[in-house]
Order: structure tokens, then sequence, then C-alpha cells
């Protein structure tokens, strides 16, 4: 008995609706799940997108041996599943279940075998032998789980494409999904990454306790000591080339609503032994390193902002924690910031960034030194008085007399002037969310490139890009030996820190195992002594272990 072509039409219809439906829940069960994911958040940038993905790779690196029992078990569901009747079948599919379900964070483990069983007897010739995949495809979404339907009415080849299309999109919804459901459990996990995973020669210096993922931060070397700033708990640590904490202070806590700020940078002279930082957000806070100790804490004057700052900017509607909405004024005010001291002028240079504004109003502030006597601001823009991206990393170029400026996730850098904040295009670069290290010893700009898996040799003088060093993938972090003719890098994406030859980009070493999310990393020279921040823990290594005879030799 043959369908009608009036049934035929009907059928057709019918399924191209239901297949509509499907994709479109697709599209919008994410968003629905992921409310602690940050992909899906109206207030997302692509700052915070860029984090999130590597968030959820991170998750995967964790979980690699979960991942391989996974496919395994998906793949063994996927070739017996189909070739079982009955009593055999329902016995079979409750065991892989059970075995999805055992020796697992959580229940939504059984997502992940199930979804590759899906995906990979989406592959498969022929439906299923049970017959319970009739009633299924009636579900809402069942064609991607079960879409052979489609080749009763399309043909072979038709339902071949459409099998493999739906195994792509069931691929995509699940890991959505899984990173949805995770989300708190993996972020936790993550942050407490796993310390056996570190080489035999790498120190744990410290970690944090309290699970928190935005710890350590700015890493910077003065002297024959390291200064870092750790953001979450508010301190600033002094620590010798073996990693003793000497000295810590404690710096100011996360200025209230609306500007949430905090300090991130801090900027340092060797000579003077003075470290600078944000004191809060009216104010540049300095300290002077005496016999071993921070000592003799200053600050700025009040800072002065430009005319039409507050109200222009600032938005005045802020929600209370009952729920009511007030309206009060603007407060001008700085939230974040990066600091560069510029030897030559005998100035800290200070700019403004993440300003987390419906508008980027990135200022420099330029404070007189030791004592911060004096503070002046100006506004960075371009020709046109046009404002300027919000800045991502700052270095400053004394041969050139100006601060070099990278916003986030933008392909530009710029060339800024500290007397006029004029800013002008200085060299073109994809997304220039890399970071950026002056050579003082080369009269070179370095910048890593991590979408290029390579490090940039600038000449800043012809502003082009004299030679690329090839490097890790989502490298970000630089730290250069010109002593030793050695550059480091360490990645974002694997936790990796290598070690190469600057002159043609050899690898001499390579330490594995770090916590992935790396910030900054520096180097000592006569001790071959390197130090690593990431968000939840602080590292000590032995940079030159790999090389023959005495650092510098």
């Amino acid at each position: 008995m043959t369908r009608s072509p009036v049934r035929t039409l009907a059928l057709r219809r019918w399924l191209w609706i239901r297949l509509a439906v499907t994709l479109l829940g697709v599209g919008v069960a994410p968003v629905l799940l992921s409310r602690h994911y940050a992909l899906a958040s109206t207030d997302t940038d692509l700052h915070s997108a860029f984090k999130a993905l590597v968030y959820a790779w991170h998750n995967v690196l964790l979980r690699l041996p979960y991942l391989a029992g996974a496919l395994l078990l998906g793949l063994g569901a996927a070739l017996v599943l189909p070739r079982l009747r009955g009593r055999a079948w329902w016995i079979a599919a409750s065991f892989i279940a059970f075995l999805g379900l055992v020796g697992g964070w959580s229940s939504h483990r059984v997502l992940l075998p199930g979804a590759i069983a899906l995906l990979l007897v989406n592959l498969a010739p022929r439906p299923p032998g049970h017959r319970c995949w009739r009633l299924l495809a009636w579900l809402p979404g069942s064609l991607l789980l079960l879409p052979w339907p489609v080749s009763r009415l399309a043909g072979l080849k038709a339902s071949a494409a459409f099998r493999i299309a739906a195994g792509l999109v069931l691929a995509c919804l699940w890991f959505g999904l899984d990173q949805a459901l995770s989300y708190e459990r993996y972020r936790y996990a993550v942050s407490r990454w796993p310390d056996d995973r570190l080489g035999t020669d790498v120190t744990l210096v410290e970690k944090v306790r309290h699970g928190d993922y935005h710890e350590y931060h700015d890493l910077d070397l003065v002297g024959d000591r390291f200064v870092v700033v750790a953001e979450q708990t508010h301190r600033l640590l002094s620590l010798d080339l073996d990693g003793r904490i000497l000295d810590t202070w404690k710096l100011p806590e996360k200025w209230l609503p609306p500007l949430m700020g905090g300090v991130l940078d801090s900027a340092s002279d060797p000579r003077r032994n003075l470290t600078w930082f944000l004191g809060g957000p009216f104010h540049v806070a300095g300290l002077e390193w005496v016999d071993g100790h921070w000592a003799r804490p200053f600050r700025s004057p009040p800072i002065s902002f430009e005319p039409g700052f507050a109200g222009r900017y600032l938005p005045e509607v802020r929600a209370r924690g009952d729920g009511q909405i007030l309206r009060r004024p603007a407060v001008p005010g700085l939230v974040h910031a990066y600091g560069a001291w510029a030897e030559e002028r005998e100035e800290l240079l200070v700019v403004t960034i993440n300003p987390r504004l419906p508008v980027d109003y990135p200022l420099m502030i330029a404070a007189r030194t030791p004592d911060l006597d004096s503070v002046r601001t100006v506004v960075l823009h371009t020709h046109g008085n046009l404002l300027l991206p919000s800045p991502r990393d700052i270095v400053w170029m004394p041969t050139l007399g100006k601060i070099l400026i990278a916003p986030d996730f933008w392909d530009t850098l710029y060339l800024a002037d500290p007397d006029t904040g004029l800013a002008e295009p200085f060299l073109t670069a994809p997304l220039s969310n890399g970071a950026l290290l002056w050579s003082p010893e080369f009269d070179r700009l370095l910048l890593s490139i991590p979408s290029e898996m390579a490090v940039w040799v600038i000449d800043p003088y012809r502003r082009v890009v004299e030679r690329r060093i090839r490097t890790q993938p989502g490298a970000r972090p630089l730290a250069l030996d010109a002593q030793n003719g050695l550059l480091l890098t360490a990645s974002v994406l694997t936790g990796m820190v290598l070690v190469q030859r600057f002159e043609d980009g050899s690898v001499v070493d390579r330490f594995d195992a770090f916590m992935p999310m790396v910030r900054s990393l520096a180097v000592h020279p006569a001790s071959g002594t390197a130090f690593l921040t990431t968000w939840s823990a602080l590292y000590r290594f032995p940079y030159l272990r790999k090389l023959s005879g005495p650092p510098g030799s």
C-alpha cells in the first residue's frame, strides 16, 4: 500500500515544521539554561565572552580522563544498542546509563556519554533495532536525536547529510548544556588546579584557599625582589628569589558601587625602592621599601576630573538590594588602572582600564614622584577628539617619549602623548589582546599575538613588524632575558611555559601543567629564577635549568 501524494505532502510539511521548532529550541535553550554561563549574559562584551570560552576549555583539560571514558562508553552504546531487541535492549540501555552515573561529579555526567552515543548512532547506516524509537520520534527535538524519518521522505543522501548536521548541532547543544549544568562545580575545581601535575622543578609559592578565581594579578621585578598584587585578598606581596614572602601590605578593599573598582596593577622604581598603585577611586598611593619592609606610605592629592565627566559617562540609575530603583547623582572616580614608571620624565603614568561605563572614558594620570606631591589628568583621545577604546595593556616607550596603549580586543595599537593625551595609531595588530613588553637592551617592542601563536618583534621607529617568533597556542604573558638571549611565553589555554631563543625561536625548555589562566611572567636573569602568576596560584621555577654554565655565561 502506497501513500497518496496528499498524505506525503502533509508528512513533509509536518516534518519541516518539527525541524524548524527543533532548531529554534536549540538556539534558545542555551540562553535559558545558561544563567551562570558568561556567553549568555546580557552585558557580555567580547572580553567576557573570550574568558567564558577559556573557562570552558579549562574544564575540558581538567576532565580529560573522564572525557576519554565517556567517549568509550558512548562508542559502546552506539555499537551495541542498534543491534539489540526487546528485553536485551532495555537491559543494555539501563546498564550503560548506570555506568554513566557512577563515579561522577553529579547526575549530569550521564549527559556526556549519552550525547556521544546519540551522536554516533546518528551516523549509523540504519536506525536502532528497538521499536521504541518510533515513539520517541514524536518528542520535541527528536529529529536531532533520531532523524531516520527524514530518510523515508527525503532519500538516502539527504538523510545522511541531515544525520551529520544533526550530530554537529547535538554536539554544540550538549557543550552548552554541560557547561551550564557544571559551571559552578568546574569553576571551583579549576581554581583548585591539581598540584600533582606540576613538574619536579616547579615550586608552588602560594595558592588561594577559598576557591576564588581572580586572585594573583600583576607581577614586577624590583631589584632582587618580586612584587605581586593579590586582587581578591587586597594584598601587595614582596618575595625574595626563593619565593619567601618578605612582607605584605594591605591594599584598599574594593570600593563600593557605583564604581566597583580595585587594585590590579602596580609600578615600581628600583632605584628609589618605590612602588605605586591605585589607592582608591580618587588617589594614587605609594610605598617605600626600607630595611626589608614596606614603609612610609603616602598618597596623592585628590585626582581632578575633566568637566562633564560626571553625569555624562556614569549612569545615574542604580538598583538597591530589595529590588527598588534609586536615582542618585553620578560620581566621578577611577575603577581600575595600569601604571608605568617613566624614568626619563621622573613621572608615574597611570592609565584607567575597564571603566565599566556605557561610554569608555580612559584617562592618563601623571604623578610627580617620589611623594606624589602633584597629579594632573588628561583625556586619552584621537584626532577628531574621539575617545580612545578601553585600554588592555600599556608600556612606556622611552626612546619615543610616549606611552604605547593596546586597547581591549581592538585592531590598532596607539601611541599617546603624556602631556596632551593625543593618541595616534601606531600599528595594526589582530585583536590586539596580547601583552606588551619593551626591551631596552634590543631597543625593540614585543607583542604577543595569541591568535597567531606568535610574538611580534616590532621596530618602533619604522613602525613595522621586524620578525615573528613562532610560539605556542594561547601565548600571552611575556618575559625577556636579554642577558641570556631567551624569551619566555605562558599560555592561557594549556598552562605551559616555553623558554625559547630570542634570536631564532628555537625551544630550549618547557614547563607544563601550571594553572592555565596565566596572568604575569617575570624573570631574574642573574639567578635564573622565574615567577608566574595565575588566577589562583603563584609559581616559581628555574628557567635556565637546561643551559650549560652559570646564568649569563
